[in-house]
């Protein structure tokens, strides 16, 4: 089980981000971005995705202007744009097939969602169904169906008239 689904039945796909250290702060106590989103009071994997789906160059602005803002890192005030820059990096790409899927899932509003699904299902049933269902014999004549052949078999050099 990942620290996500430990901490509360979230994503994984954003640990390597959430989790990866910013800096130290005044204590000498090592924050995460997870840290210190949540010192914001921001929900860390919603800000997470909200990055993702912004071009990486203003992702990068909108940790860097995040990470510059935590007054107790003076750490970080040296080389925050290069700190924002690293982390992003540690997002998952934005336009993967999850992230378009999961985009216009969410775009949709329920109950269209639900008719999708009714709908799907009705297909899945009914492609099952003519997979399953016995299939007619090509020969209606009554005869033999066990597909073999009735003319004798010759040898190409032994044809008799």
């Amino acid at each position: 089980m990942n620290i996500s689904t430990k901490l509360g039945g979230q994503s994984p796909r954003f640990d390597a981000f959430l989790f990866a250290p910013v800096g130290e702060d005044r204590n000498g106590t090592l924050v995460s971005v997870l840290s210190a989103l949540a010192r914001f009071g921001v929900d860390p994997w919603k800000e997470a995705e909200a990055l993702v789906n912004l071009p990486r160059t203003a992702a990068a602005d909108r940790l860097d202007e995040m990470i510059l803002a935590l007054a107790d890192m003076p750490s970080v005030a040296t080389n925050h744009h290069g700190i924002a820059t690293r982390l992003i990096t540690l997002l998952p790409q934005a336009g993967t097939i999850q992230n378009t899927v999961r985009k216009s899932a969410n775009s949709m509003p329920p109950e269209q969602r639900t008719q999708v699904i009714l709908w799907a299902g009705i297909v899945l049933i009914l492609l099952l169904g003519q997979m399953m269902a016995p299939q007619p014999d090509a020969d209606t004549s009554g005869g033999d169906t066990s597909g073999t052949v009735s003319a004798p078999l010759t040898r190409p050099g032994n044809q008799t008239p």
